[in-house]
């Protein structure tokens, strides 16, 4: 995925989750809202110098068929406070459930 497109991000996050920005270890901050997770997507879209280019790596479909997991690692490019082009790198992990209608949504 490689998009400028802030407000899909909110198909792909959970308010149940956590979601660790890049370099986010080194600051020892955790978003776990649905509104944080956004916020940080919709201030990160509104920089010019922001990419994305995630890159789906394997999925594995549990033996029931009714459960998956994906994961993956996305490359981020944006403008530092430094105001200097900067990247980084993060992984990600998706739990999937297979609904009545057999469509898959995130868990």
């Amino acid at each position: 995925m490689a998009t400028q497109n802030g407000h899909l991000t909110d198909r792909f996050q959970k308010g149940h989750g956590c979601f660790l920005a890049d370099n986010m270890f080194a600051i020892a901050r955790v978003m776990a809202t649905t509104d944080e997770i956004l916020d940080y997507y919709r201030n990160s879209f509104a920089d010019p110098g922001f990419s994305l280019n995630c890159q789906q790596q394997e999925v594995h479909i549990a033996d029931s068929g009714e459960m998956a997991w994906s994961r993956g690692i996305c490359k981020v490019t944006f403008t530092n406070s430094g105001g200097q082009k900067d990247s980084g790198q993060s992984r990600w992990l998706k739990v999937w459930v297979k609904g009545q209608d057999d469509s898959w949504r995130l868990h």
